[in-house]
């Protein structure tokens, strides 16, 4: 766990997202890596690598950690990174009713 959302500025850090539906389902899995470009409204702003749009994530501190001293391989795209910090979100996904 990290003290401070701002210990981040600057840093790179890995994001892994689950996506599911509202039966539980997983429905997505994603995962990118990024540099924090800002803390705002107690929000972390990061700019993924190969993106000029910024991602918003939550100001969970738990849901932040110190990477372990590795590398590591997106499996999406086979890049090889050592990032900084780590997070994983599980995203729900609801279904509008008609």
């Amino acid at each position: 766990m990290i003290r401070s959302l701002d210990e981040m500025l600057g840093k790179i850090l890995l994001v892994g997202l689950t996506h599911e539906n509202n039966q539980g389902v997983v429905s997505k899995q994603e995962e990118y890596f990024g540099k924090v470009i800002g803390i705002e409204n107690d929000c972390v702003v990061v700019r993924p690598d190969n993106s000029e749009q910024c991602v918003v994530l939550p100001p969970l501190k738990d849901a932040y950690e110190k990477a372990l001293p590795a590398e590591y391989t997106v499996r999406s795209t086979g890049e090889t990174l050592q990032p900084d910090y780590t997070c994983m979100f599980l995203v729900k996904e609801h279904e509008e009713e008609i």
